[in-house]
């Protein structure tokens, strides 16, 4: 655990396979959204003791879910709490925080995919979204590919969320994720163990550090943004990453954009770029919709964001917009 620990030092993160068949054609967005929360609990797997934090490890694994999802009704700034479940059946998103982060107060980003038509679960790690410094967590970390696969398990049953789960669309599966959240999400699709059900991953400010982790050893689609001043976790991370995948991927560069505030307190063009090009990565590879990754290289700006492209076909050969 040395190298995770001497690397791990950095990673705080300032929160304030595949493509399958086609996913069945959704009601027109923009939905409103709703939002319901539950527990799930592994008793499969363990918590660890966290002295530092006054936490007693324990036999199972709680785990606080927070889901937003389309729902009917008329659009507003605010989720609905416990909203009726718009018509349909919706491809699933996991959101994965970073570390003193928590699932339940996302990035706006997130609520944005809900009002698209994606239903996002965002989970509260036991042990990282309690922390208070840099390797709180760390005897936690390698435990949360596994909270992420669990979090899928039970979001795919029909009484999840109080019966949201009859309208997840449990075929077509996306990950993302933002620092320490985004190692979980590589780990769980590249990882020793990845899950067969992850048809796309989103890494924002991400880093490989999971032991095995290897983002060269499936085609799964990928797209990294990372801020290039990313004071937290480097952002040669997400350039290795860009020239190792093998699959569809992208690499969009923020100019200035810090670790965080790029992501949780944008300004009109971030939040813009964000959405336009997570969107239309979702909509390609979780909807079958492939002629949408045009809008990923459409969001270049000069001198705020840089878009490079790869392809699986010629992985290390890229275009760079500027």
């Amino acid at each position: 655990m040395s190298a995770l620990a001497t690397t791990a030092a950095a990673l705080t993160t300032g929160a304030p396979g595949a493509a399958g068949s086609t996913a069945p054609r959704a009601p027109r967005a923009p939905f409103a959204v709703g939002v319901r929360t539950t527990t799930f609990v592994d008793a499969t797997r363990p918590t660890p003791a966290t002295p530092g934090l006054g936490l007693p490890g324990e036999p199972q694994r709680t785990i606080t879910a927070t889901a937003w999802y389309p729902a009917r009704g008329t659009v507003a700034t605010d989720a609905v709490t416990d909203a009726r479940p718009a018509t349909g059946r919706f491809p699933l998103v996991v959101w994965a925080h970073g570390n003193s982060a928590r699932g339940s107060l996302p990035p706006p980003v997130v609520r944005q995919w809900a009002t698209a038509g994606y239903v996002v679960v965002a989970p509260d790690f036991p042990v990282s979204s309690r922390v208070k410094g840099t390797l709180d967590a760390i005897d936690d970390w390698a435990a949360q590919p596994g909270d992420v696969r669990f979090v899928l398990d039970q979001a795919a049953r029909p009484g999840a969320f109080a019966g949201l789960g009859r309208s997840i669309d449990a075929r077509h599966v996306g990950l993302a994720g933002h620092s320490l959240g985004a190692m979980t999400v590589l780990a769980a699709a590249y990882g020793p163990a990845p899950d067969p059900r992850v048809d796309a991953v989103v890494s924002l400010s991400g880093i490989p550090l999971l032991p095995g982790t290897d983002v060269a050893s499936r085609p799964t689609p990928l797209l990294l943004i990372h801020s290039d001043n990313d004071g937290t976790v480097p952002y040669a991370q997400s350039t290795a990453m860009f020239a190792a995948a093998t699959g569809p991927h992208w690499l969009i560069t923020v100019n200035g954009g810090g670790h965080s505030p790029f992501l949780y307190a944008p300004d009109a063009s971030t939040a813009t770029m964000l959405d336009t090009a997570t969107l239309a990565f979702w909509d390609a590879y979780l909807r079958g919709r492939r002629a949408s990754t045009t809008a990923i290289a459409a969001v270049g700006v000069p001198d705020r964001f840089v878009v490079t492209v790869g392809s699986s076909s010629t992985p290390h050969t890229t275009s760079t917009r500027r």
